[in-house]
């Protein structure tokens, strides 16, 4: 009767031990899980801050006698992918305030004249650093192709490079400044 009892007792504390080893890796791996959705939902956060702060469709509104003309902004690689049959993407540094300054007023009078999307790339963000290039390519076939030196203007007809025009002065002159 004595072993039974101890056997029994033996059993019980093994059940016990059981119980709360379950439960201390239970609350290991809850603890874990938790820790682990926490940094998931920080990194989602800050993906969701960085990418709507640096966002490829923004909209520069420039007032010019009243009249509001809009100037999408575009990440550089869908420049080739834009569905109207002509359209011109404009290419520099936005945070070069005199060129700003120089190219702004030249594209409103011309969007107004000739009646033609224009279409910039701000090479100075991080994200349309790779068609910064020393040397240009002027007859790009496809996004990957591009190759900026400096200003650049292109006119795309039905997708394709129309006209490939470098530098701020050939700019101005073509948009009619």
């Amino acid at each position: 009767m004595a072993n039974k009892k101890k056997r029994k007792q033996a059993i019980s504390r093994k059940f016990e031990t059981s119980d709360s080893t379950f439960t201390e890796n239970f609350r290991h791996i809850l603890t874990v899980t938790i820790v682990v959705l926490v940094i998931l939902g920080i990194f989602y956060l800050l993906t969701v801050y960085l990418i709507n702060r640096d966002e490829d469709n923004t909209t520069k509104e420039v007032d010019t006698n009243n009249s509001k003309i809009q100037y999408e902004e575009i990440m550089a690689g869908s420049s080739f992918s834009i569905s109207e049959d002509q359209y011109i993407v404009l290419y520099y540094d936005k945070s070069d305030e005199e060129l700003s300054n120089d190219i702004d007023p030249a594209m409103t009078s011309y969007e107004h004249e000739k009646d033609i999307s224009i279409y910039t790339v701000d090479l100075s963000k991080a994200l349309n650093q790779s068609v910064v290039s020393t040397e240009s390519n002027p007859n790009p076939s496809k996004a990957s192709d591009l190759a900026i030196n400096g200003e650049t203007l292109i006119l795309f007809s039905q997708g394709e490079v129309e006209e490939y025009i470098e530098g701020k002065d050939s700019i101005l002159e073509y948009l009619g400044e």
